[in-house]
């Protein structure tokens, strides 16, 4: 699936505006009630349809109980603001939800996101080159699947030599 969302982008970017959010976007995120709270790192893929848009996230596990933590987005753009929800999928044992507030001009997003009434933090992303996309999924697609532990139901004896790759 990461690489599909990759090559889409790549084949589709010359068609995204500059204040189109559609694409792939990373930065990171804060928390604002604790002073020695990590710094949350994440990827951002937003497929635009008018003033809606559904995307995925993907961010690396802090508690190291899966590879990555990966979840889905729907939200709604007004003007320069985007509002959305993003719903873990139960990997590393999340499902829970998160609300994200942004505001975005060209190739930055920056806002807030909360959790209910109890956590809150800040949100820094970037807009990434569609022509490195490809590259930065194949990363993160090779650190969801360590070599030997393909998610992939070929068996060895029926791949080709491009699956091998």
């Amino acid at each position: 699936m990461i690489k599909r969302i990759a090559t889409l982008l790549i084949l589709f970017s010359p068609l995204v505006s500059a204040n189109d959010v559609s694409g792939l976007w990373t930065g990171f995120f804060t928390y604002s009630h604790a002073e020695n709270a990590p710094v949350g790192m994440f990827s951002l893929v937003v497929l635009r349809k008018g003033n809606e848009f559904n995307g995925k996230i993907i961010e690396p596990d802090p508690e190291g109980k899966a590879s990555a933590l990966v979840a889905d987005v729907k939200g709604f753009i007004s003007g320069d603001n985007l509002l959305f929800t993003k719903r873990y999928d139960g990997t590393g044992g999340r499902s829970h939800e998160v609300t994200y507030n942004l505001s975005y001009k060209g190739g930055l997003m920056r806002g807030f996101w909360r959790i209910g009434e109890r956590l809150s933090g800040g949100v820094l992303l970037t807009r990434q080159d569609p022509e490195n996309s490809l590259k930065h999924y194949q990363s993160l697609f090779d650190k969801m699947n360590p070599k030997g532990k393909s998610n992939n139901t070929k068996s060895k004896s029926t791949k080709s030599n491009a699956d091998k790759e």
